[in-house]
This record gives C-alpha cells, structure tokens and sequence, in this order.
C-alpha cells in the first residue's frame, strides 16, 4: 500500500531511490509509463496487468479507448528496483513530467504518481473540491 507524499531527487543519471517502505511491493517488479494531468504512474505488476486487461477489454472501435491504450501501453517500461531500490526514469517520461532533478513521489494506495514540485502544487485540491470526491462515494 502506497500512502503519503515524499521530496525526492535524481541522480545524474535520471535514476530514483524509491522509499524503502515501498519496495516489499515493487521489488518483483513494475510498470512505469506516463500519466495524466502532466504525471507518471507507477504500477506494481500485479496491479499493472489488472489495468491493462480492463483497458484492452474496451471496444476497438471506441477512438477514446485507443488514444487511451496508446498512452498508456506505448509510453510504458517494465523495471526492477537495483540492490539500492533505485529505478530509471527514462528520459522521455522525464521530459514528459517536467522533472529536472527535484520530483515528489505520492502514494495512491495501489499505485505511485511522480510530479515536478510545480505541477504538484497546481494539482493540490482545496476541501470544496475534495468534498465532491467524498459525495461520489456516498460516506
């Protein structure tokens, strides 16, 4: 489970140390490709091949569904933590994310988004707009 929000940064080879709270869950393996709203998502295995059978189980004949097989699967590299839990951002994906050095990392329960420090800030939601999240819920 991935919870919370860390400041993280990249070496000089784009790589980055992953929480060690979190490799128990990636440490087989994960998925990394890019995601929306200017982020990249990081999926454990398991969890990226419950994505993909839901994504590929759309209609072929649906444009929306395309355009979102191609920007997931197409954008996506499967990687394994190193001995010092570090991954590879690949420069594409970094390019992609704006990340230049500094990045936060945010666990959301099941997957991982990475943010520049200024996207971050922009996509922060003030409690009106939470409330309508909670109001889907029905709590």
């Amino acid at each position: 489970m991935f919870l919370g929000h860390h400041t993280l940064t990249t070496d000089n080879a784009g790589k980055m140390a992953l929480p060690k709270g979190y490799l128990p869950f990636l440490a087989a393996g994960l998925v990394l490709t890019a995601g929306f709203d200017g982020s990249l998502l990081i999926f454990p295995e398991a969890d990226w091949r419950a994505l993909a059978e839901r994504v590929i189980g759309t209609a072929l004949t649906n444009g929306r569904a395309r355009t979102l097989r191609r920007h997931l699967f197409a954008n996506a590299v499967r990687l394994t933590p190193d001995k010092y839990g570090r991954i590879p951002l690949p420069h594409h994906l970094r390019q992609t994310a704006d990340i230049n050095g500094e990045l936060v990392l945010v666990g959301l329960y099941n997957y991982l988004e990475i943010w520049s420090p200024t996207a971050w800030q922009s996509v922060q939601t003030q409690p009106s707009e939470t409330a309508v999240a909670w109001e889907d819920l029905r709590i």
